[in-house]
């Protein structure tokens, strides 16, 4: 993974973790202009989906998720 990804989905990240904002926002934030590739992206590097952290309407069972990220 290059560096420029790395420090984007760190980014993305965080901000799902600190912020409210909707997932779209933030992966426009990070530079990515479709939010599906964001998502698709985010799985890949994290292996999770970023729905899967607060701050983003998690579904029930996923908060199980966010031990990994930090």
């Amino acid at each position: 993974m290059d560096w420029l990804r790395r420090e984007r989905m760190n980014q993305a990240k965080h901000r799902l973790i600190d912020t409210d904002e909707p997932i779209k926002e933030i992966a426009r934030q990070c530079g990515y202009r479709d939010p599906y590739f964001f998502s698709k992206d985010f799985k890949k590097t994290h292996r999770a989906p970023p729905y899967g952290l607060p701050g983003t309407g998690a579904r029930p069972g996923t908060r199980d998720l966010v031990s990994s990220f930090t």
